[in-house]
């Protein structure tokens, strides 16, 4: 149970999270809030249900939520996919019998990590297929209209971690102060998404990636965006089971080296070769792309 300091400082977070994204919004064309199914409007020929950890009980209440199943009113003949959900190892094994259930409700799913993917027709017996996380789809430049110019001019190491590990909770901020000592660089800190005291802007998050020296981070979004932009990084894996969120991305671009144990020592920045990516990544945007575009 939270402590009354505890519910007040998340509320607080709450509603800092609101704005900042609220106003993020405002260049993304949307619907009206849907607050329950019977919201969703009902005259649409295709839903894309989708896509970051709607089938992880952690994060929906302990249950799924019967939307995410693709259980909603809608008109007879409209289609129902999923473009890339995510989830966790532990919700999709206990949670196999609803959704090989829910599985009836979509004409095809598609889930974000491949080891997902196949513990998911293993467990259900049902069919899926792996498809890349749309930050990963959109063309690069997407993000250069919401680019600042406030980190261009400093040198510095990011720490993005949203998970620590027992006994190394100091160890990615360890690694990033040698590292900047080294260069006389700066780290800077994001890992509860605060900066300066204030929920970070998406456009400030997108920057201090984009001019970052050197990436370390225990997030998949971290991972992504060192990707994105082409910055230097390492993800660092915890062994926890949440860790093929990104474990499974760097795979199948062929930058499995970009992953290092937690324990391991890492004082210098990583050399990371992107070029070595292109051409699977290619791939994979092009299948995502086809996989949206035969539903349209």
């Amino acid at each position: 149970m939270l402590q009354p300091s505890s519910y007040f400082d998340a509320m607080s977070n709450l509603i800092s999270n609101q704005k900042v994204f609220s106003s993020f919004l405002k260049n993304v064309p949307t619907t009206s809030t849907c607050k329950y199914a019977g919201q969703i409007p009902q005259n649409l020929d295709l839903y894309v249900i989708g896509s970051d950890q709607l089938w992880n009980l952690n994060l929906t209440g302990g249950q799924l939520d019967g939307v995410f199943c693709g259980n909603f009113p809608h008109k007879t003949g409209s289609q129902i996919i999923t473009y890339e959900v995510s989830s966790n190892r532990g919700s999709i094994q206990s949670c196999s019998d609803r959704l090989k259930r829910a599985a009836a409700n979509f004409n095809q799913i598609s889930i974000r990590e491949q080891t997902l993917s196949d513990l998911f027709i293993k467990e259900t017996g049902c069919s899926s297929r792996c498809d890349l996380d749309p930050t990963l789809v959109a063309n690069p430049s997407i993000w250069e209209g919401f680019i600042n110019k406030d980190f261009a001019s400093r040198d510095y190491v990011v720490v993005y971690e949203v998970r620590r590990k027992d006994g190394f909770e100091s160890a990615v901020s360890d690694r990033a102060s040698a590292i900047a000592g080294k260069y006389g660089w700066e780290v800077i800190t994001i890992s509860s998404l605060i900066y300066n005291d204030r929920m970070i802007s998406v456009e400030d998050f997108l920057s201090v990636f984009k001019y970052a020296k050197c990436v370390l981070t225990t997030s998949f979004h971290g991972t992504a965006m060192s990707l994105i932009f082409r910055r230097p990084f390492v993800s660092f894996a915890l062994n926890d089971g949440a860790d093929d969120r990104y474990v499974s991305l760097l795979a199948s671009l062929g930058l499995q080296d970009c992953v290092k144990n937690i324990e391991e020592d890492v004082n210098d920045i990583p050399v990371v070769d992107f070029s070595k990516a292109e051409e699977k990544w290619s791939a994979m945007r092009r299948s995502a792309e086809e996989y949206l575009k035969s539903y349209l």
